[in-house]
């Protein structure tokens, strides 16, 4: 009889615990942003093949590939392909919380907003006849945000209503268990059928202490015992399936509610607004005939980027950067320095209403030592897919101001793709 009722508890306890999963794999726990803002990786900006220097700084997610074809028509395959990653929400699961997107403080803004990128890219022009030629180029680079802005307030009413709705189906669900546990206690055809089993155990019990029924009698007895327990059990199964589908139709329209809402939630293209900066910076390394072991570095920078975003829908960007070119200068006696220099530019961005599609142009003055050159591009982007983007620049390099060989012309398309960005919505 103890036994019986033990294994009763635990089918009961089983029950409940199948309506948990069931409602843990509906209930909402995790929301896909929409973020990204086709940014260049600090890696791409340093080896020149980045549509724009200037970036916006943006919320970036855990990965990102992008691939750039330069010039040439675009009737050559991309030769240059870079890849951007944030490590801490990529290895560390507690950091991808969406509360952490606007937390405040160093740490939080450190951990969501530091990455770390690397772009490869290769010149054809470059003759493989000359000693000592450089064709393909890597770039590694970092970035990290120093000041973040606010978030679209949309995001974050809807963020609220979702919680909201999260709480009251997390109450009603607790109801319900309670709900459920006091009708199995006073549900007729439960205790009916409980009560059946509860005589039958008795009934054996009994059978076995009297010692006049031979063993093989008992052993049939036993035999058709168990036959009628299984069938009690397993109407005790199909009662309590109808009990649970009736319990959980109850929450039906709190989970509608919520999955309306998350919709909403992704569908919003998450912005920052207000003041921004971001710091970052690279190293270009050649190899020299293409031989990894005979590398070299080129060209190191640290910029400041940043500036103010308003919501109705222009950007006004700033840079700043020091460039030094290692060994980039002989003397006469054949005795190599490097050369610095020093970017200041700005952009005016345009964005769409629906933060698809933006367009934009950028100047950028460098001053090397007693003179200055100047680049300058107009870029347009646009969001193909969710966290999807092309962008195409169309410009004037930095170099001399007069026709040379090879010429200045900007010609660049980029295409980025941003994965990870989903973000657990729940505190």
């Amino acid at each position: 009889m103890i036994h019986k009722k033990i294994k009763l508890l635990i089918a009961f306890s089983l029950f409940c615990g199948s309506i948990n999963k069931i409602v843990a794999q509906q209930v909402l726990d995790s929301i896909s942003l929409d973020v990204l803002v086709a940014p260049n990786s600090p890696a791409f900006n340093l080896l020149g093949i980045s549509p724009t220097l200037i970036d916006k700084p943006s919320t970036p997610t855990d990965f990102a590939f992008s691939v750039a074809n330069a010039s040439n028509n675009f009737s050559q395959l991309p030769k240059n392909y870079a890849i951007e990653i944030l490590p801490v929400p990529l290895l560390f699961s507690k950091s991808k919380a969406a509360k952490d997107l606007y937390g405040k403080g160093f740490a939080n803004t450190f951990a969501q907003t530091f990455s770390i990128s690397s772009a490869f890219t290769t010149n054809d022009t470059i003759s493989i006849n000359v000693p000592g030629y450089i064709k393909t180029r890597t770039g590694i680079g970092f970035k990290v945000s120093l000041l973040r802005g606010e978030i679209d307030t949309t995001f974050e009413e809807y963020k609220t209503s979702l919680i909201e709705v999260r709480k009251k189906l997390n109450d009603l669900h607790a109801a319900n268990i309670k709900e459920l546990e006091k009708v199995r206690k006073t549900d007729l055809v439960y205790l009916l059928l409980q009560e059946k089993e509860q005589l039958i155990n008795t009934e054996r019990i009994r059978i076995a202490n009297d010692t006049s029924i031979k063993l093989e009698e008992k052993t049939k007895m036993f035999a058709q015992q168990d036959s009628l327990i299984d069938a009690l059990k397993k109407s005790r199964e199909d009662r309590l399936e109808e009990l649970k589908v009736n319990q959980i139709a109850k929450e039906k329209n709190v989970l509608e509610t919520a999955a309306v809402l998350k919709t909403q939630i992704e569908a919003i293209k998450f912005r920052r607004y207000g003041p921004m900066l971001d710091m970052a910076g690279a190293v270009a390394i050649g190899y020299r005939n293409d031989d990894f072991q005979n590398s070299i570095v080129q060209q190191y920078a640290f910029w400041l980027n940043g500036g103010y975003s308003i919501k109705q829908g222009f950007d006004f960007l700033a840079l700043a950067r020091y460039n030094n070119n290692v060994k980039a200068i002989v003397d006469s006696t054949g005795k190599y320095s490097n050369q610095t220099s020093f970017d200041i530019g700005g952009k005016i961005e345009f964005v769409s209403k629906d933060k698809k599609f933006s367009l934009a142009g950028e100047a950028i003055a460098r001053f090397v030592t007693d003179t200055s050159i100047y680049r300058y591009t107009f870029n347009t982007s646009y969001q193909v897919k969710k966290n999807q983007a092309i962008t195409l620049s169309v410009g004037k390099n930095f170099g001399s101001t007069k026709a040379v060989p090879g010429g200045n012309l900007i010609a660049t398309l980029n295409y980025i793709i941003a994965f990870g960005s989903n973000r657990k919505i729940y505190e």
